[in-house]
């Protein structure tokens, strides 16, 4: 064993834990993917694509859970990472780095599914149905749950702030989400706060996700972020910067929630992905690919031009 296997077997020790990832009958020169048991149908219609016309392609895949995915990749037991949720910042990128002495690659395959049980599930606005509130910008949404108001919005306490009046003028809203080290958390934080840590004083994490449902559906002034396929008759989800949280605006990626489904790999210094793990992430890229994506109906296929962008990078 080298000193750099060593070395990185006592950092994620001591930095980042996660369960040993067996080679679930992996074999020489088999394309090996990591992810969660619950991706496993979609990894295979995606392979089924890909092998047709490559009748020497093998691939071995170790399924294991969304916890231990990206540690396939740093320690050398996979060629490809399916990821079903953002990496964790900066604990797994900087594991990554310095195991790989490079950061993780990351490409684009689809966008999150609105009804699925995953760890990146679509994320909604919700108020209480008798708040006659339409919509948020990302603005006044980083000021209603953060501190530090790192987009330069106002601060916002009243329902007035939010545009409300009559009697909700002077109402004072109440903040409601998930515990701040969730991924959920996480993903606000960094695209919503711009990566402040700094929470409301008032701010009220939850739980769990369910509990900011049912937290805004009892409290009339309420608002909270969760889940979509969470919601309750007792809740709303309203519109971000204009686009409802709808099918339409998210397979668009209009909506400015929107979550994405990645592969992450390894990509040396010098920019040469192995042959192998480009022509299968092309494939998943392609039409026939992001048909599959579509069929196999748990996520939702990229947009034409994204799909091709996210192609470019393997250039």
């Amino acid at each position: 064993m080298n000193r750099r296997t060593l070395l990185t077997m006592a950092l994620l020790a001591s930095l980042c834990p996660v369960p040993a990832i067996a080679q679930d009958g992996a074999e020489h020169g088999a394309l090996r993917i990591t992810g969660s048991p619950s991706d496993a149908q979609l990894i295979d219609r995606l392979w089924r694509g890909y092998a047709a016309g490559r009748p020497d392609a093998r691939m071995a895949k170790s399924l294991h859970g969304a916890e231990s995915t990206l540690a396939g990749v740093y320690t050398g037991t996979a060629d490809i990472a399916l990821m079903a949720r953002e990496t964790r910042e900066p604990m797994e990128r900087m594991a990554f780095q310095w195991a790989m002495l490079t950061p993780p690659f990351e490409v684009e395959i689809a966008t999150a599914g609105i009804m699925a049980d995953r760890p990146n599930a679509q994320l909604g606005v919700f108020v209480n149905t008798t708040n006659p509130l339409a919509g948020v910008t990302m603005t006044q949404l980083d000021a209603v749950l953060g501190d530090e108001r790192l987009r330069g919005g106002r601060a916002i306490a009243t329902w007035g702030d939010l545009g409300l009046d009559g009697s909700w003028a002077a109402a004072r809203l109440q903040p409601y989400g998930p515990e701040v080290e969730s991924i959920n958390a996480l993903y606000v934080r960094r695209l919503l706060m711009k990566d402040s840590r700094k929470w409301r004083a008032d701010f009220r994490a939850t739980k769990d996700d369910a509990a900011v449902v049912a937290a805004v559906a009892g409290d009339r002034h309420g608002i909270g972020i969760a889940p979509l396929r969470l919601a309750t008759p007792k809740v709303r989800a309203i519109a971000v910067e204009g686009v409802a949280p709808d099918t339409t605006g998210i397979a668009s990626r209009a909506y400015p929630l929107a979550r994405a489904v990645r592969m992450v790999v390894y990509r040396p210094e010098d920019g040469a992905i192995d042959r192998r793990v480009t022509d299968f992430l092309r494939h998943v890229l392609s039409p026939d690919g992001q048909a599959a994506i579509a069929e196999d109906g748990v996520y939702l296929p990229l947009p034409r031009e994204r799909a091709a962008a996210e192609a470019a990078k393997l250039q």
